[in-house]
């Protein structure tokens, strides 16, 4: 969301008074990640006080590709090809995020910050896990991530860094 809005102009009719805010005042990263309005944004935004195992059918965006056709298979949908068109835009924005991901104490406070959103991150793949008859260990879905995140073309994220995220994820949530 943060490089997303450095490269979203604030003068955007949909723009917020936040995003104005963070643009405008030229928030920097890691005070962006301190600020009450940007954590827990998906929990408190789109999810509040939403139970998870009333959907019928809960995808992750990391097996995008995976659970779209599993969707469509349900749905007797046609096959859709999908071809990434929305990366974001902000200069050096895969080796800013190469650096956020290898800084352990930067991911776990972003992970601190953020309980809610992590909680209900864990509860979708939970769900998920359950619908395919999976473990509910986020160190279970390491393997099927990496190899999402290579067919979304996500390549230049280290794995070794993915782990260290997972490693954290799974310190903070025990």
């Amino acid at each position: 969301m943060y490089y997303y809005w450095l490269t979203f102009p604030p003068t955007d009719p949909n723009s917020t008074d936040f995003h104005k805010y963070i643009v405008n005042n030229q928030i920097g990263f890691e005070d962006f990640i301190d600020l009450q309005e940007a954590q827990n944004t998906l929990s408190k935004s789109y999810f509040p006080e939403i139970n998870l195992e009333k959907f019928h059918f809960i995808g992750i965006q990391e097996f995008f590709r995976e659970d779209l056709r599993e969707l469509q298979h349900l749905l007797n949908w046609p096959e859709v090809k999908i071809k990434p068109s929305n990366g974001n835009t902000y200069p050096d924005y895969k080796a800013r995020v190469r650096n956020i991901l290898g800084d352990r104490q930067l991911i776990r406070k972003i992970a601190t910050v953020n309980r809610e959103d992590m909680e209900l991150y864990q509860a979708a793949l939970n769900l998920r896990g359950k619908r395919k008859g999976l473990s509910n260990s986020l160190q279970q879905y390491q393997v099927c991530l990496q190899a999402s995140q290579q067919r979304l073309l996500y390549t230049e994220v280290i794995p070794q860094k993915d782990k260290a995220v997972l490693d954290t994820i799974n310190t903070l949530h025990n």
